[in-house]
């Protein structure tokens, strides 16, 4: 019996070893390719290859295997040490083959602070430097700039894109600059009015508060002779340009 059990053991041992002498030591499974797909405009497929080969190989084994890394633990260090990545998915493909899909973020918007801009995703991170500025610019009081940061809440930025489309489509107010703070949201156009709306009260109804304000009182065509349009309180109050003489 007890020579049974020995023998069991040592077939056990035997079997273990060699498994994982064939998937983690031997080149079986070595990784000869590293395969990046996805368009990417804002980080280097070498720069994420060179960073791939060196997670990889930083293990107490020193090994090259395919299965001798988590693909987890990796994706998490891929998205943290480069903020343009949105979502990455990597895939074994036996036995030599590593493939990593790449979706970069998307730019809906920049993010300033003085001379200093960056693009600015939907969930409100920014993540790459800005070279122009073709997009809606985004201000934040007490910003501190920092890629991979979220700078606005998520559903504030979606709320505020949104009410900027309309204010574009329904009354031809194009939006050039955004100023947040906690008390007010102030949409400066590139011509026209600066609105300030409550970031406390529904966007859309204060939008609306000035379409009707726009079609029963000021008129379309009259936009470019107001200075501002404050529409926080149940009383929507606007200033007039003074004229010059």
């Amino acid at each position: 019996m007890q020579s049974r059990f020995f023998l069991f053991t040592l077939l056990s041992f035997f079997l273990t070893f060699g498994l994982f002498y064939l998937f983690v030591l031997s080149p079986v499974f070595s990784i000869r390719e590293i395969k990046i797909k996805g368009n990417l405009r804002f980080v280097l497929k070498e720069e994420v290859e060179e960073y791939i080969h060196a997670a990889i190989e930083n293990n107490f084994l020193k090994s090259k295997s395919l299965f001798c890394f988590s693909k987890k633990v990796l994706s998490r260090s891929l998205l943290k040490n480069f903020p343009s990545i949105y979502e990455i998915k990597i895939k074994r493909v036996l036995p030599h083959i590593l493939l990593v899909q790449i979706q970069e973020r998307n730019p809906v918007a920049l993010f300033c602070k003085e001379k200093r801009c960056f693009l600015m995703d939907k969930e409100g991170i920014i993540f790459y430097p800005a070279t122009s500025k073709n997009l809606v610019i985004f201000k934040k009081e007490k910003a501190e700039i920092r890629i991979g940061k979220r700078m606005i809440d998520k559903e504030m930025l979606y709320r505020i894109l949104t009410i900027l489309n309309i204010l574009k489509e329904e009354l031809a107010i194009e939006t050039q600059e955004v100023f947040l703070d906690p008390f007010k949201i102030k949409i400066k156009p590139k011509e026209g009015p600066t609105l300030i709306l409550s970031p406390q009260k529904s966007l859309k109804g204060q939008v609306e508060d000035l379409e009707v304000l726009v079609e029963k009182q000021i008129g379309k065509e009259n936009l470019g002779e107001i200075e501002y349009i404050d529409l926080r309180f149940d009383k929507i109050f606007y200033k007039t340009k003074q004229k010059e003489d």
